[in-house]
């Protein structure tokens, strides 16, 4: 019998709290975590930019896998070293104490990213070494961690050498080597350092960071002009951009904005950081810009409608941001709403006022938008709603606000992929006339074993049905169907299976009609970017990357792709888009009632059932 009392409740040290449960800190993704972990420390010393200390930071990168090693150096204050009032050393405290940090104190700094105290911290417990040398008050103190089970100790005492201050100015350098006991044979993705480092030049205007990866010439990245540089005028109909910055209640905002030729979407930062999941100021960002457009232009347009061809940058820089999680995924903070609220009015009425014939060409293309959008609403995209116990249809006449339509009259295809992110780039580069985008928000409802009046409740699922205007379970009419292609675009990981396995059920529960006319279809993107001698392949599943490492070598470099997101423009435009590129797998049958059998034994509720198939590799006994 277990033993459950006292005893049972542990204590680990913070050390080996991190390196056995590093999702919570970075990410399970290894690969990610990795990227994550040195943008803690750059941003560290953006920080110091922020307060008015130092111009430069150097990125060096050692790739060989027995050895690699990853150093950042800056020129700014340098880490405070010095015994504190607790008798603990202030650079010990700074690598390996949880929540230790100057940020915490606003008055030291302001506008700062890594508030928490623990970014530093992850890097230097999951290193198998990491050496920490500091420059200031005419002092080298030097120190070396090194790895154990419990977290990273002081193996080299600390320290500290005069040396001359003119010479050598101040700074901090590190340099460590990933502990292989966590992150194996892994090296860091450099593609993800350098997409960093640009990105970061844009929000740190005027500040230089260098990059040096082996004995390859050092690469440069420094932005003039801030994030009006992160914009491609090529792309918008309209000949300026819109930038704008200002300061509120200790908010900054800055504004780079632009209405595109085609589908774009918003990026939002915080302090210099990517939010994906926006937060707060993004909602007072969309209302407002909303009002203020419709007011200014005398129309009606729907957000929607205003945000869809609108591209670029919206950043906000608070003293003490409030973000969701040490993922940093959105920022709660109340008055970044209030601050972002008040400059998209102010930025865009002072927009209209210097640039009126700019305006003329942004509201003709959203007049031709919502021309689009209400022509689309017509009786032929309609889907047959059927009601529980009824054969009664009712009709439903809106396409989906997330759809990207195809705008030709012959052939098309849609694709279906998860979330707004993974269809940007899609949207860009399509084809406009044969291609559709339909984002999908979070898992799609198992529908295998539901009622059709249940399922008709859920926005995702009516969302398909009403793109697809073929109707639904016996009312399917394969000659109403909008597409002769459907392609299923999740991610090669977990839930990307999932989302795929739950969107091939609801086809065969109650769109069977469309699977057995051959138009559902599967899309197959690589898993693994290898570059060897600087010829670049690209690899669709780990078989086929052991195969090639076996022929060819260890890689020069190698990116394992996480998903849709990772993609550039002109991967998507091999993968997804290209015809004769890319790669699809028809969803077909031969036995249509086993596979149903199987299907329902997998989706359904016999929970027995699934654990007999599992164990019997799909067979019954």
């Amino acid at each position: 019998m277990t033993v459950y009392n006292q005893d049972s409740i542990k204590t680990i040290s913070f050390g080996k709290a991190i390196r056995t449960k590093l999702g919570m800190y970075l990410s399970a993704d290894l690969d990610e975590a990795l990227v994550l972990g040195l943008r803690e420390l750059i941003y560290n010393a953006t920080d110091e930019y922020e307060q008015g200390f130092g111009n430069h930071i150097g990125i060096t990168i050692i790739t060989d896998p027995e050895n690699h090693i990853i150093t950042i150096r800056d020129n700014a204050r340098g880490i405070p070293v010095g015994l504190r009032e607790d008798g603990t050393n202030s650079l010990i405290a700074a690598f390996t104490i949880p929540h230790s940090g100057a940020k915490h104190d606003s008055e030291v700094y302001a506008g700062a990213v890594g508030i928490n105290g623990i970014g530093a911290k992850v890097v230097c417990h999951t290193s198998e070494w990491m050496n920490v040398e500091v420059y200031n008050e005419g002092l080298n103190h030097s120190i070396v961690f090194e790895e154990t089970d419990e977290g990273a100790v002081a193996t080299v005492p600390l320290t500290s050498k005069p040396y001359d201050v003119k010479k050598y100015g101040t700074g901090t350098y590190i340099s460590y080597s990933p502990s292989k006991q966590i992150y194996g044979n892994r090296t860091i993705n450099i593609e993800k350092v350098r997409d960093t480092l640009r990105e970061l030049s844009y929000f740190t205007k005027g500040m230089k960071f260098t990059l040096q990866i082996d004995e390859k010439p050092e690469e440069v990245f420094l932005s003039k002009n801030g994030l009006a540089d992160a914009l491609d005028a090529k792309e918008r109909v309209h000949k300026h951009a819109l930038y704008f910055n200002s300061e509120l209640a200790g908010v900054k905002v800055e504004l780079a904005l632009q209405w595109c030729k085609h589908d774009a979407f918003l990026h939002p930062y915080a302090n210099n950081l990517y939010v994906p999941d926006g937060g707060a100021f993004m909602t007072g960002f969309k209302t407002s810009l909303t009002k203020a457009f419709n007011s200014v232009v005398g129309k009606d347009f729907s957000g929607d409608i205003i945000r869809k061809y609108l591209d670029g940058y919206v950043s906000v820089k608070v003293a003490v941001p409030q973000f969701s999680n040490q993922a940093k995924t959105s920022l709660a903070n109340p008055e970044a709403r209030t601050a972002t609220s008040t400059a998209a009015t102010e930025a865009f009425k002072q927009f209209a006022n210097n640039y009126p014939l700019d305006i003329e060409k942004i509201v003709e293309l959203m007049d031709k938008e919502q021309r689009a959008e209400v022509a689309a609403q017509r009786a032929r995209d309609a889907v047959a709603a059927v009601m529980q116990g009824q054969r009664k249809a009712k009709m439903i006449t809106n396409l989906p606000v997330k759809l990207a339509d195809a705008n030709g009259s012959g052939y098309k295809e849609i694709f279906l992929v998860e979330g707004d992110s993974a269809a940007g780039t899609l949207k860009m580069v399509r084809d406009h006339e044969t291609q559709a985008v339909l984002p999908l928000r979070g898992k799609v409802l198992n529908t295998f074993d539901k009622e059709l009046a249940d399922i008709l409740n859920n926005q995702e699922i009516k969302d398909m049905l009403t793109a697809f205007g073929c109707g639904v379970a016996d009312m399917t009419n394969v000659k109403n169907m909008r597409y002769n292609k459907v392609i299923i675009a999740t991610d090669r990981d977990p839930d990307g299976h999932h989302i795929s396995l739950l969107l091939m059920a609801f086809f065969l529960a109650h769109l069977r009609p469309i699977v057995e006319a051959g138009l559902v279809y599967r899309a197959i993107t690589p898993l693994h970017k290898v570059v060897k001698s600087k010829k670049v392949t690209y690899l669709y599943s780990d078989e086929e990357f052991d195969e090639w490492v076996k022929k060819n070598g260890a890689p020069d470099e190698k990116e394992r792709f996480k998903g849709l997101g990772a993609h550039g423009k002109e991967e998507v435009q091999d993968f997804l888009v290209n015809d004769k590129t890319r790669r699809l797998e028809q969803m077909s049958t031969s036995d249509m009632e086993e596979t149903l059998r199987l299907f329902n034994a997998m989706m359904g509720s016999n929970l027995e059932l699934r654990k007999i198939l599992i164990r019997t590799g799909g067979q019954y006994e």
